[in-house]
């Protein structure tokens, strides 16, 4: 059996589903949990103590480093302006690491896909962030839509078919050639499979993108498939 490690929030409750629906046999997800902690503000989802964040991301990855073929640091905390901190944790185990926030950036550019729409069960600002965040990687993002949500049980407990609707209801651009469900706690496995029905381009989340790297880094590829809705 291969196996899979993630390190998460306490209160996320989208990425296990989503990685155990997910994932071929022979495949075993093992989770370790960080606490939620302050971030510098409601809308930068950066560590307010930084030297309180590596320690404790060091702790809950040494814990699950020797069972596990390849850690997954299945967050979006602190990727944004600390992402090298995080990989510099991640590499001294001498484990393949993912981290779930550039996952998908890799996968797009692999695509060459270009123009995205996001969509986030945040709220605006906070939305706003991950706009940015992808503009400053070089893509043309097409517009976005979000929940207004507050938290991360809330988001975890976002029904597929509430997605569905809500990307609907914003009339996604007919130039985006792809759909981005942004956010770690929300269950994207079905959501993924109506979405790319509907509209006919790839539809990836920030867990599919996670574990479509983590199996490429177990040797499980994804059998020259496009995007992570095809893994069944």
């Amino acid at each position: 059996m291969k196996r899979i490690g993630l390190i998460v929030v306490d209160n996320n409750g989208g990425s296990e589903y989503d990685f155990w629906k997910m994932s071929p046999k022979g495949v075993g997800i093992f989770t370790t949990r960080m606490k939620m902690r302050e971030s510098i503000s409601p809308f930068l989802h950066e560590p307010k103590d930084i030297e309180e964040f590596k320690k404790e991301l060091y702790e809950e990855a040494s814990k699950i480093a020797d069972l596990v073929d390849v850690i997954v640091y299945q967050r979006t905390f602190g990727t944004h302006k600390n992402i090298q901190i995080i990989r510099d944790i991640l590499s001294s185990f001498n484990k393949p690491y993912v981290i779930a926030e550039e996952s998908a950036i890799k996968i797009f550019k692999e695509l060459e896909i270009n123009k995205i729409w996001i969509f986030t069960p945040y709220g605006l600002e906070r939305t706003l962030e991950e706009v940015d965040y992808f503009k400053d990687n070089g893509f043309d993002v097409t517009g976005y839509t979000y929940l207004g949500l507050k938290n991360g049980l809330e988001y975890s407990n976002v029904d597929y078919r509430t997605i569905f609707l809500s990307l609907l209801k914003s009339k996604v651009s007919k130039e985006s050639e792809a759909i981005y469900l942004h956010c770690t706690n929300i269950v994207t496995y079905n959501a993924i499979k109506s979405l790319s029905r509907t509209y006919g381009i790839p539809i990836l989340s920030e867990n599919s993108a996670s574990l479509i790297l983590a199996l490429r880094e177990l040797e499980l590829k994804e059998e020259k498939r496009k995007s992570i809705q095809d893994i069944r």
